[in-house]
């Protein structure tokens, strides 16, 4: 029978600060607010993301009618001369303006459809985990009443699935403390 080596122990440790306490540690009201305006910040970002996008798309659809009343102003041209050099560039004209059509159509398309940037989706994370545990900090950290209702009015600017914040789970928590 062949003997096994006894295995050792790692001599690595992870240094004390390095160590993760298995709870997690409730959030200060400075990190709440650091993360708010990071929020703020990336959302303002998004808004102005958007914006871009939505003139991207006007100028496309902008230059696809024009397009479309060039090619009818070309009809009606072709129409009135009916010469083959008419014909010919009329032929051109379509094998030209019906793909950049098509093209304009398609960048219209892609911009409406990737309004939700990364942006917004982390500014909207970042706000859901400031409304999940604000209320335990402000409650912990004797917050008052001004700076409780001032952040929930920073959390309100975004588009949160679940909005109302409660007041009353503040006010329960602040009411036990004095007890």
């Amino acid at each position: 029978m062949a003997h096994e080596p006894e295995r050792r122990p790692a001599s690595w440790r992870p240094p004390d600060s390095a160590r993760r306490d298995p709870s997690p540690v409730p959030a200060s009201g400075a990190e709440i607010e650091e993360a708010l305006t990071a929020a703020e910040r990336l959302l303002v970002q998004a808004r102005e993301d958007a914006r871009h996008a939505q003139n991207v798309q006007f100028a496309a659809i902008t230059l696809l009618v024009l397009s479309l009343v060039s090619i009818g102003g070309v009809v009606i041209a072709i129409i009135e001369s009916a010469s083959p050099l008419a014909i010919l560039a009329f032929a051109s004209l379509c094998a030209l303006g019906i793909p950049a059509a098509v093209y304009l159509m398609q960048i219209a398309r892609s911009v409406s459809r990737d309004r939700d940037t990364l942006a917004l989706q982390i500014a909207v994370e970042i706000a859901t985990m400031i409304g999940d545990v604000f209320l335990d900090v402000a409650a912990d950290e004797s917050w008052s009443m001004v700076r409780v209702e001032s952040v929930r009015l920073r959390l309100s600017v975004f588009p949160l699935e679940r909005r109302v914040i409660p007041v009353a789970k503040y006010r329960t928590r602040t009411a036990s403390k004095a007890e």
